[in-house]
């Protein structure tokens, strides 16, 4: 995900929580209920931890709901 969806963390945060100004961010874990990204804002890194919509059991219920939420943030903010 760092790797090849930096830009997708950065709109997880912007859309997802309080860390609206964030330079860009890594996921840091991931468990069955979300994940965890280091953000970096002005003020610093940040801990962010993002909830999916439901609770996943499989890499492809992760990959699906990552999807999602990414659809979901960029209609969000436009």
């Amino acid at each position: 995900m760092n790797a090849d969806h930096a830009d997708a963390m950065v709109l997880y945060c912007k859309a997802f929580s309080k860390a609206t100004e964030i330079t860009s961010a890594s996921m840091t874990g991931v468990d069955r209920y979300g994940f965890d990204m280091s953000a970096m804002t002005p003020e610093g890194p940040r801990p962010v931890r993002l909830a999916f919509a439901k609770p996943v059991s499989t890499p492809e219920e992760v990959r699906n709901a990552l999807i999602a939420m990414l659809q979901d943030a960029r209609r969000k903010l436009g």
